[in-house]
């Protein structure tokens, strides 16, 4: 769970844990607020090592969505495995939260998204 700063892109890179779940709801919460103050790029949500997601993590994902739009802040989600992707899917969620597929398309996303 660490914001990778890169002064040379117009986005920051926040790496989200390998477990989303009870455990680490509140915490994940915390350091989303915390990005928020700090960084004002827009963020990617690099979900490549997350593995496992429960109701909670869930939550989480909501709550960064509602976070983000409440700022006008852009953000996305990216590189969900496959586990994840049918948990989202099974919500409707997929169809609510900016999702890319890979790295790539996720700054592509970004990159369009700031020039509007």
């Amino acid at each position: 769970m660490v914001a990778t700063p890169d002064n040379n892109h117009s986005y920051a890179v926040f790496h989200m844990p390998v477990e989303l779940d009870l455990y680490n709801a509140e915490t994940m919460k915390q350091s989303v607020e915390r990005l928020l103050a700090a960084e004002p790029r827009p963020v990617i949500f690099d979900c490549g090592e997350t593995d496992y997601v429960d109701s909670s993590g869930i939550g989480v994902l909501v709550f960064i969505h509602g976070r983000f739009l409440k700022r006008q802040r852009r953000f996305c989600f990216t590189r969900f495995r496959a586990n994840v992707s049918r948990v989202i899917a099974l919500t409707g969620l997929d169809g609510v939260f900016p999702i890319e597929d890979d790295l790539e398309d996720a700054v592509h996303y970004m990159e369009k998204m700031t020039r509007l």
